[in-house]
């Protein structure tokens, strides 16, 4: 049986704006700058390689942010790769769900981003999905 998937495994943001590549990864790289234990690990072209630490530098997530251009403009999407899981137990016993370490912050991070993209251009378009439909 293979590894479970948490529940927001797949959680994503997509936006479609008429912002050019940089102009998106500078919007990232200031959210990026202005939030707790979160810090851009990798830079290469069409994306961002975005990382969660706690205050003991232990890796709680890591995702991408790429962006894409196309004629109608720039289509811009997050992607989980990595996160951290734990549960709380007494005495050895495990109890209630497994949760996702950096899951409040991820989704903050999600809103934060679709919000500063709108900012810059009103007439982007998001979807943040937390929980996808299966197929």
């Amino acid at each position: 049986m293979g590894k479970k998937h948490h529940k927001y495994a797949n959680a994503s943001v997509t936006v479609q704006t008429s912002l050019t590549g940089d102009q998106v990864a500078d919007i990232v790289r200031r959210i990026a700058d202005s939030t707790k234990g979160l810090t851009v690990e990798t830079v290469a072209p069409g994306g961002l390689g975005l990382k969660f630490k706690s205050w003991a530098k232990v890796t709680q997530m890591t995702f991408d942010v790429r962006w894409e251009q196309l004629p109608e403009g720039t289509r811009v999407e997050t992607e989980i790769l990595y996160y951290l899981m734990e549960q709380s137990s007494f005495m050895f016993i495990p109890l209630g769900p497994k949760t996702m370490v950096a899951w409040k912050s991820y989704k903050r991070f999600m809103g934060t981003l679709a919000g500063a993209l709108q900012a810059a251009d009103p007439a982007a378009r998001s979807t943040i999905v937390e929980i996808p439909v299966a197929v």
